[in-house]
């Protein structure tokens, strides 16, 4: 489960993304933001550049019990949860020229 993207205001952005103990915690929530950052980023023609993250992980505690006339059972289990918070910019993609130089310091 994510936040919407939040607009720093300062050509960066924001994202807070969840994860249960079942998709990975911490883990997958890194994951999942830098997924919906790129994804951000893509949709503008560029890519995601991390600026900052933070991860931190939590307990989820779960109770159940049943009764019944033979007697019951009840039980407690805790969860590692994770969280992450990315902080992002989107930049133009480096062109091909640019990235590659020409043999022999180029020109003709």
């Amino acid at each position: 489960m994510s936040s919407e993207i939040a607009d720093n205001g300062d050509g960066s952005y924001a994202i807070r993304e969840y994860a249960a103990p079942a998709r990975g915690g911490f883990v997958a929530a890194k994951a999942d933001a830098m997924d919906d950052a790129e994804s951000f980023c893509a949709d503008k023609g560029q890519h995601a550049v991390v600026v900052d993250d933070h991860q931190q992980g939590g307990y989820q505690t779960a109770t159940g019990g049943s009764w019944g006339w033979m007697g019951g059972s009840y039980g407690v289990a805790s969860y590692h949860s994770g969280v992450a918070d990315l902080h992002f910019k989107c930049s133009a993609p480096q062109s091909a020229a640019a990235s590659t130089s020409a043999p022999n310091g180029g020109g003709s």
